[in-house]
C-alpha cells in the first residue's frame, strides 16, 4: 500500500479547517506553489515536514512518515474513521495477537540451532499481528485526536 499523500493533505486541510492560503502562509511559500503540488500529486520531502509542523494533525504526520519512508504505520483497512470504530478495530488486532502470545513466547526460548522453517513461519505470522495491531492503535489515536480536535504538541494541563 502507497499512501496517498495529496488525499491525506486534503483531509488534513478538513480536520484542522486550515486553508491552502493559511497553509502557504504558514511555510512561506506562495498559494500557487500549493496548488502546483496538488496538480502534480506530489509534495516535495522538505515540504511536507513543514506542513506536518504547522498543521499538527496527527494522521497527516503518520502519513507523512510512510510516504517518506516506506514503512507502513496507518491501516488501509476501510472502515469509518471514528474513535469508537477503531477501537473495536484496534481491539480486534490485540487480542488475535495475543492468541499467539503463549507460542511465541516459547519460540523465543529455542536455541538457534533447533529452530525450524515451522518455527520461524510461527514467528513471521506473530509479527505480521504485531504489525497490524500497531498499525490500528496509531489509527486508533488519529481518529481520536481528530474526532477532539487534538494536535501534536499540544500542552497537557
Amino acid at each position: 500500500m502507497s499512501v496517498n499523500i495529496i488525499e491525506e493533505f486534503d483531509n488534513a486541510l478538513n480536520a484542522t479547517g486550515w486553508t491552502k492560503s493559511l497553509v502557504a502562509q504558514s511555510i512561506h511559500v506562495t498559494q500557487a506553489a500549493v496548488s502546483n503540488w496538488l496538480a502534480r500529486g506530489d509534495i516535495p520531502a522538505d515540504m511536507l515536514i513543514k506542513l506536518g509542523r504547522a498543521l499538527k494533525d496527527y494522521r497527516f504526520s503518520l502519513a507523512i512518515a510512510e510516504y517518506l519512508t516506506g514503512v507502513r504505520v496507518l491501516s488501509d483497512k476501510r472502515l469509518q474513521d471514528t474513535p469508537q470504530a477503531r477501537y473495536f478495530s484496534q481491539a480486534k488486532e490485540e487480542n488475535d495477537r495475543k492468541k499467539l502470545d503463549p507460542e511465541f513466547t516459547l519460540l523465543l526460548g529455542k536455541n538457534k540451532e533447533d529452530r525450524t522453517d515451522t518455527d520461524r513461519r510461527r514467528v513471521l505470522k506473530y509479527v505480521k499481528e504485531l504489525d497490524e495491531e500497531i498499525e490500528e492503535k496509531s489509527n486508533y489515536k488519529a481518529a481520536i485526536m481528530r474526532d477532539w480536535e487534538l494536535y501534536i504538541d499540544e500542552e497537557v494541563i
